[in-house]
């Protein structure tokens, strides 16, 4: 067994200029080595994959938030636009990773495995990086 406690994390920094809100943003992929853990006696290469694409697909929704925050317009009301648009990626960023586990059951099968792999390699290959 494993855990891999990952996170997004977001900063941004609001300017207006020219009547219009503009804000620069600043996203993360975090892994939190503290909180992660695996049990040695049952740590293998399928395992560490498994929770690899944990780490990955937290990856593809960091690139999600950071696109869906910088192409946005702004109001005044920014704040809670940026706060709204994060809830809506960690709703879909925690849906799928559930799933991920579900379909996967927790890396034992590896035909699901293998078919995972091959959507969030695509997700990331289709979503450009962030600065």
């Amino acid at each position: 067994m494993a855990f891999t406690h990952v996170d997004v994390g977001y900063s941004y920094d609001p300017e207006f200029v020219d009547g219009n809100y503009k804000l620069r943003f600043k996203v993360e992929n975090n892994f939190l080595k503290k909180t992660s853990w695996v049990q040695k006696d049952k740590q293998t290469e399928n395992l560490l994959g498994h929770e690899q694409l944990h780490f990955d697909i937290n990856e593809y929704f960091t690139r999600k938030l950071y696109w869906e925050l910088t192409n946005k317009s702004y109001t005044a009301n920014y704040q809670q636009e940026v706060r709204d648009i994060f809830a809506s990626i960690t709703k879909r960023l925690t849906a799928q990773q559930l799933q991920y586990d579900l379909d996967t059951k927790h890396s034992i099968d590896r035909e699901k495995q293998a078919d995972w792999e091959a959507v969030v390699k695509q997700q990331l290959t289709e979503t450009p990086t962030y600065p």
